[in-house]
């Protein structure tokens, strides 16, 4: 069994065809694909490609919570869809991972726009563990080239990206005064 990705695992379940170079090149398309991105990482096109001519495939999934089931010491991935009702009703997604109790404060803050139709859908997603977590916020990051946030203890969010020359991802602070940017490792102490 090959583990992938969560989001690569779960793409192939709903999109693999009856051949191995026919989910490959459908994985490949930059219009249609989801995957696209990831594809173009040579490791985890190989990876793909042995895990469907095996196919022998794996992928784990964080546990989908309502916000009252949010426990304030474990580690969530928050993810908000917002309208945008200024230029014409478009929408846009916003990920943010962290501890339960500053995600806990976020729904608190944001509950009203729920209401008013602004947010249209809160998905929460529970994992047992930091690392399990930052597992998941590093796949994003890497083989989605997604942009998300991270929260800290001091209830400030912080942009999380991939860097290469390290392989594994930073959060990212601005000095406004000198205009300089630092990237900082995610360790536990920070959420």
């Amino acid at each position: 069994m090959i583990q992938l990705s969560r989001y690569v695992g779960e793409w192939l379940d709903k999109n693999k065809e009856d051949t191995v170079d026919k989910t490959l090149n459908k994985a490949l398309d930059v219009i249609h694909s989801d995957i696209s991105k990831a594809m173009t990482r040579q490791e985890v096109f190989e990876l793909v490609k042995i895990a469907l001519e095996k196919d022998a495939y794996f992928y784990v999934v964080p546990i989908e919570k309502s916000v009252s089931e949010m426990k304030v010491d474990k580690y969530y991935r928050y993810e908000v869809t917002k309208k945008i009702t200024d230029n014409g009703n478009k929408t846009f997604t916003e990920v943010i991972y962290g501890k339960g109790d500053k995600l806990i404060q976020r729904f608190i803050d944001e509950r009203d726009n729920i209401f008013s139709n602004t947010i249209l859908n809160v998905t929460i997603f529970e994992y047992d563990t930091f690392e399990g977590m930052v597992y998941d916020m590093s796949e994003e990051c890497y083989l989605m080239d997604n942009m998300v946030y991270i929260v800290t203890s001091q209830q400030l969010y912080k942009p999380v990206q991939w860097l290469d020359n390290k392989r594994d991802v930073f959060f990212e602070e601005r000095n406004n005064f000198t205009m300089e940017t630092t990237f900082y490792p995610i360790v536990e102490g920070l959420c």
